[in-house]
C-alpha cells in the first residue's frame, strides 16, 4: 500500500508538471491581472474559482462513475 501511495503521488507531480503548459496560460494572466488592479481581485478569484471547478468537474465525475462500474469501453462509446 505504501508504494502504491507513493507512485500515486509521484505520477501526480509528474502530471502536474506536464499540465502546466496548458493550465499555466490561464492562472498566470490572471493572477498578474489580479496583481495590477487591486479592486478587481475579488472577482479576478471568482474567475479562477469557476475555472478550477470548470477543469476538475469532468476528472471527479469519471472518477466516481468508473468507482460505480463503468468501463473504459463504455466511456469511449459515449465519447464517440
Amino acid at each position: 500500500m505504501r508504494n502504491y501511495l507513493v507512485g500515486a503521488a509521484v505520477a501526480g507531480a509528474v502530471v502536474s508538471l506536464l499540465e502546466l503548459a496548458c493550465t499555466g496560460q490561464g492562472y498566470l494572466p490572471t493572477i498578474t491581472w489580479a496583481v495590477q488592479d487591486p479592486p478587481l481581485r475579488p472577482y479576478t478569484y471568482r474567475l479562477l474559482v469557476v475555472y478550477n471547478l470548470m477543469f476538475v468537474t469532468p476528472l471527479v465525475a469519471i472518477i466516481v462513475l468508473t468507482y460505480y462500474g463503468l468501463s473504459s469501453q463504455q466511456l469511449a462509446l459515449f465519447l464517440q
